[in-house]
């Protein structure tokens, strides 16, 4: 289930109670504007130009897929 799913769900079980984020999830959420895409963009961009693996791995959701050539990399222990 993705980190989007979990927000979901949690925000519907109980309305009055904002969602929380979970460890795994980093603000701004969806849906995004221009401003919070922009903002989601330069995050992951900083991440990657620090090269450090834990730091870009972290960009990603917990349940990413990368692939390269024949190679396909699941979830972020993969990843880094």
């Amino acid at each position: 289930m993705s980190s989007r799913s979990r927000r979901q769900d949690h925000a519907m079980a109980d309305k009055d109670t904002p969602a929380r984020p979970t460890p795994d999830e980093r603000p701004p959420f969806p849906p995004f504007d221009e401003t919070s895409a922009r903002a989601k963009v330069l995050g992951a961009e900083t991440a990657w130009n620090t090269r450090d693996p834990q730091r870009v791995a972290g960009a990603y959701s917990v349940d990413s897929v990368w692939r390269n050539r024949d190679t396909f990399l699941q979830g972020r222990d993969q990843i880094r």
